[in-house]
Parts: structure tokens; C-alpha cells; sequence
């Protein structure tokens, strides 16, 4: 039995895609493609002509953009396969964004700080002798422990 999904349950996700464009006129054949695959624009960046670092192709300068989508997932991925045949776009990258309904941001980590021996290391982290096999193998097998 085949699973029917209804496109207007089917909920839409937030997307930033950005391309890059061998001629600023190539925006709106962007913008085609984008109401083609029935992508809904959420807002537009301004296109700007930038210095590539390697060549694409016989190009060193283009053209970048980017828009922020909300569209379904399976538009999206039919969306990429146009994109990848079109050859005024030089490359194109689509991120998904976080969901921000009941979300919480993501702390990064906060590193715990070592107490300060005042610019001496303690005596016991500094062996005063050079330890012998035997007593490196005993000590591995204390900390193992």
C-alpha cells in the first residue's frame, strides 16, 4: 500500500542557499528555478561581484547572492538536480537551518581552568630522576587501576 503525503501537512523547513553566478543577470534564472520548484523566498541578500580564490573554469570573478527559503525537503533535492545542470551557476551550496520553535541555542562547552601553582609546576607532576621501564609500566598500571 502506497503512503500518499499531502504537501500542505508536510511541513516546510527553513533553508539558506547561496550561489554563485557568472553574470549578474543570471540572478532572475535563479529566481525562476526557485517559484519553479515552488520554493518560497523568506528574504534576499545583495548580489555581489567577488574575486574567486582558484579558478572555475576559465573564471576568477563572479557573481554571489543568497536567499533565505522555506520549502519542503523533496523540492529542495529537485531543486539541486536543476541547479547542478544549469550552466550560468558556477556552484551553489543549500544549508538547512535549525528548527527555532523550542529550540534552545547550543552553549559551547566552557573550559574548567586549572588553579595557578603561581608559575611553578608541583613537584610530584616533575620527576627528579628518569623513570625506568619497569617503573613507567607500574605506574600505567596504577592509573589503569
Amino acid at each position: 500500500m502506497e503512503k500518499v503525503v499531502d504537501t500542505d501537512i508536510a511541513e516546510k523547513k527553513d533553508y539558506e542557499f547561496s550561489f554563485l553566478t557568472t553574470k549578474e543577470e543570471s540572478t532572475s534564472e535563479v529566481l525562476r528555478l526557485l517559484s519553479q520548484h515552488q520554493l518560497e523566498v523568506s528574504s534576499e541578500g545583495p548580489l555581489k561581484k567577488i574575486n574567486l580564490a582558484y579558478k572555475v573554469g576559465q573564471t576568477l570573478q563572479a557573481f554571489f547572492g543568497y536567499f533565505y527559503l522555506k520549502a519542503l525537503p523533496s523540492s529542495v533535492k529537485s531543486l539541486e538536480n536543476d541547479l547542478k545542470t544549469n550552466t550560468a551557476i558556477l556552484r551553489f551550496l543549500i544549508i538547512s537551518l535549525p528548527h527555532k520553535k523550542g529550540v534552545a541555542p547550543v552553549e559551547a562547552p566552557r573550559r574548567r581552568m586549572r588553579p595557578s601553582t603561581g608559575g611553578r609546576v608541583a613537584q610530584e607532576l616533575r620527576p627528579s630522576r628518569p623513570l625506568s621501564n619497569e617503573a613507567l609500566e607500574r605506574k600505567i598500571e596504577e592509573i589503569l587501576q
